[in-house]
Order: structure tokens, then sequence, then C-alpha cells
């Protein structure tokens, strides 16, 4: 059964995701950083705010989730994104 969201509801939910999206830049760095990581060539704060709209959706139909997991779910989303446009 459905169930009826209180007003606010979804204000809250966007406040969470945006939350957890806040993890995208510090992640893509740490991609970066790594040897065997991605060249992101100067453009991480494009590719983050790529990333960020594209894996929205997703993260927001999965809440909610505590810092720890949305952090772990916001990486397995870049790296599934990142598999998907093939940047390395």
């Amino acid at each position: 059964m459905l169930q009826k969201q209180e007003p606010g509801d979804f204000d809250r939910e966007l406040a969470e995701v945006d939350r957890h999206l806040r993890h995208v830049i510090p992640y893509l760095w740490k991609l970066q950083a790594d040897p065997e990581g991605f060249d992101f060539e100067g453009e991480i704060d494009t590719y983050a705010q790529r990333i960020r709209q594209a894996i929205r959706p997703e993260l927001l139909g999965e809440l909610p989730l505590d810092d720890a997991a949305g952090h772990k779910r916001v990486e397995e989303l870049v790296d599934e994104w990142l598999e998907r446009e093939t940047l390395r």
C-alpha cells in the first residue's frame, strides 16, 4: 500500500540526497589521485555536476540512507556512471 507523504517529506528527501551528493567531488579527487584512476583533465567540477545530475534520481529512490551508506552508494553510482561513459 502506498503511504501518503507528509508535507515537507519531499523537501527533506531532497536535502538528504543533496547531502549525500556532496561526496561526489571528494570521491572524484580520490579517483584522480590513484595512479590507476581517472584523469579528469582539470574538469572535475564539470564531471561532478554531470554525475550528480545523472545519479540523483536513483539515489532519491533509495532513501533513507545514513551517512556511511549514502557515501558508499554514491561511490557505487559514480563508478557505474564512469564505466558507462568510458572515461578510463
